[in-house]
């Protein structure tokens, strides 16, 4: 990397049974001195898929990699309730499941399409006084008021597809496209809920985070250097291609660069992030666009 800033992003494809800051503990060491590292949306241990690392000035765009949809393949396991919502707690609750109906199944997932007010997990990265719930969750010096649960939050469901229901395995295959802040354990206890069941998360596969999918993702084992991780990892111009994007001729580049002031009607057509970039395509900026007023997010300069 020749000392040169790296602004990129790596797309990995999380393992099973470590944490998502594992995975940022592991590639830190090979990073040049104090380059910055980061990723955008936690997943459970548990859990495999999308987890896209932030690298130098990207990590500046965590509310734009972070704030998008996601999409996820799940299984649920009818029968039993744990203190996680996921097949890796303690059963606190178990019953016999009955048989269902595809017309059940299809209700149960229909009623929260939209949007609703989902509950967190007790084991979760939501903070009640400045503490993590996990944390005092497992905190026996002073364990939590019984029924003590994070506020509930609106969340959205935007589609789901079941893909099967094996009724002898007490089983249900599903993909879910959700929004920021969705909790699948949370909603594979309250889709049970409505079905009259108990059940919990057994599987968990991400197979899409924002604009980065499976395709593009990496396993661990491939990065043993700071070479891989350039190799491996796509420039801030391939992460942001799917942003509305303005082309500066060389003098606007320049007042860019520097974070000049930018007056321009393009504005008042955009809503949301874009990326400002020159005639090259060069990525020089990432801004807010809003009301036709423009905001700077991250000016990357001549070091993008």
């Amino acid at each position: 990397m020749g000392g040169s800033p790296v602004n990129r992003v790596l797309i990995l494809d999380k393992p099973k049974e470590i944490t998502s800051y594992d995975c940022i503990r592991e590639l830190k060491p090979l990073l040049e001195k104090g380059t910055k590292i980061g990723h955008a949306g936690t997943l459970d241990p548990m859990a495999t898929g999308v987890l896209p690392i932030l690298l130098g000035k990207a990590t500046k765009l965590f509310d734009l990699f972070s704030g998008s949809g996601k999409t996820y393949i799940g299984e649920m396991k009818l029968g039993l309730r744990t203190d996680t919502a996921d097949i890796t707690g303690t059963v606190i609750e178990e019953k016999l499941p009955s048989r269902l109906t595809s017309d059940e199944l299809t209700a149960a997932f229909e009623i929260f399409v939209g949007g609703y007010l989902q509950t967190p997990p007790l084991f979760s990265a939501k903070r009640k006084e400045g503490k993590r719930f996990y944390d005092l969750a497992r905190d026996e010096e002073e364990p939590l008021e019984e029924g003590l649960l994070p506020d509930p939050e609106f969340v959205e469901l935007f589609s789901y597809h079941l893909y099967d229901y094996d009724a002898s395995a007490h089983t249900i295959l599903f993909s879910i496209d959700v929004g920021r802040g969705f909790y699948v354990r949370s909603f594979v206890e309250d889709v049970a809920r409505e079905l009259g069941e108990l059940a919990t998360l057994s599987s968990l596969r991400r197979v899409k985070a924002g604009y980065f999918s499976l395709d593009k993702a990496v396993n661990m084992d491939s990065i043993e250097t700071r070479g891989d991780i350039e190799r491996l990892s796509i420039s801030l111009e391939e992460a942001t291609e799917a942003l509305p994007t303005l082309i500066v001729n060389d003098d606007m580049a320049r007042k860019v660069a520097h974070g000049g002031k930018l007056k321009t009607d393009v504005f008042n057509e955009i809503s949301g992030f874009v990326r400002i970039v020159n005639k090259s395509n060069k990525v020089l900026a990432i801004g807010f666009s809003e009301m036709g007023n423009f905001k700077y997010h991250v000016v990357l300069g001549d070091d993008a």
